[in-house]
């Protein structure tokens, strides 16, 4: 037999296997799309997730371990400081809700600006009462009281940058003995100079500013170490600590240790009297005295 009739036509029997083969096809491929391929995507869907959420808490745990290793393989001093944050997390959580915090900090702020103060008064005092004597315990070294008293309230100079500052304390360290007494005496001498009518005017005739320190020192002929450049070697960290010291007293807080315009170097033994031995020599005492608390 070569052929069956099939709704009136006739195919022969590779015909009917192909038909048979294309629907068992389709029906597979039905399958497939309704049914086996949602149930696979939905499995691996599933296990995507499941393997983000692994990776995800891996990483957590690894860094989580990176952390603690770290924290146990580092100095002290950062342990210390970890240890410290945790320590204030602590008290911060613990503290009462309406706490104000700014102001205990504001609070606390104040309470060391008045120590600072009271600090700094002690040590004035202190001063003022060892040029009275004759010998500064401080510093251990006896001083000139007969030509050298400290004086407070006099003009100050918040005004000056910190370059300036440096400037300032760079030509004493250079021109004094680099001991804290007579690196007093001879910052007093520049700004003495400030406050006497004949040497601010003679500055302000140079075309600079008599009531400025840092004028008295630039202007030509007057500071042989800026002249000759050699206040330079004190910049960028080597003004001795005793220096710093004296300048900041006599700029910001109105220190002075005599009222001399000038000195001259220990080798001029006929000029002036000084501070303490080998230190400068100073002169050319202040006219009209505007100094207060001698």
């Amino acid at each position: 037999m070569y052929g069956v009739c099939v709704g009136g036509v006739v195919m022969n029997k590779f015909k009917i296997k192909n038909l048979v083969i294309r629907n068992i096809y389709s029906v597979i491929s039905a399958l497939l799309v309704t049914s086996i391929i949602p149930i696979t995507s939905s499995i691996a869907k599933k296990s995507n997730i499941e393997e983000k959420e692994l990776s995800m808490t891996q990483s957590v745990l690894t860094s989580y371990n990176h952390g603690i290793e770290y924290m146990t393989n580092s100095s002290f001093y950062y342990r210390q400081k970890y240890e410290n944050r945790q320590r204030r997390k602590v008290v911060l959580a613990n503290l009462p809700k309406n706490l104000d915090i700014d102001y205990m900090i504001l609070e606390a702020k104040e309470q060391k600006e008045k120590e600072e103060l009271e600090e700094k008064e002690k040590f004035i005092n202190n001063l003022i009462e060892a040029y009275e004597i004759g010998y500064n315990s401080e510093t251990d070294t006896e001083v000139n009281s007969d030509a050298f008293t400290i004086s407070t309230d006099n003009q100050t100079y918040e005004y000056l940058t910190d370059k300036e500052f440096e400037f300032f304390a760079a030509v004493v360290a250079a021109e004094c003995n680099d001991s804290f007494d007579d690196a007093l005496a001879t910052a007093s001498s520049v700004v003495n100079r400030c406050d006497s009518e004949r040497w601010s005017s003679w500055v302000d005739g140079m075309g600079k500013d008599g009531t400025n320190p840092i004028d008295h020192i630039t202007t030509e002929g007057q500071y042989e170490v800026y002249a000759s450049g050699a206040y330079k070697d004190h910049l960028n960290g080597n003004i001795p600590e005793d220096v710093l010291k004296a300048c900041k007293l006599v700029l910001f807080d109105g220190i002075r240790s005599h009222n001399y315009c000038s000195f001259r170097s220990k080798d001029n033994k006929s000029y002036g009297e000084a501070v303490v031995d080998g230190g400068n020599n100073y002169a050319d005492e202040i006219e009209n005295v505007k100094k207060k608390e001698y």
